[in-house]
């Protein structure tokens, strides 16, 4: 069975505004969507019907911090 995805419009409008920051956000949600229409009960049930998604994004920091000079 295929689900479809809908965003809020406040998370539209967040999303549009941290992609001019972060290119990749713009193919990692769509990717993220595309595994959540086909099972959308992928990663961990929380509270109240909400489900953290174990997605793995690119855009974490790798652990590096910027010396400050």
């Amino acid at each position: 069975m295929k689900f479809e995805v809908e965003a809020l419009p406040n998370f539209e409008k967040e999303a549009k505004r941290l992609k001019k920051k972060f290119n990749s956000l713009g193919s990692e949600l769509l990717d993220l969507i595309e595994q959540l229409e086909i099972d959308p009960f992928i990663g961990t049930a929380l509270p109240r019907a909400f489900i953290k998604s174990g997605y793995r994004s690119s855009l974490r920091e790798k652990g590096s911090v910027a010396e400050r000079g």
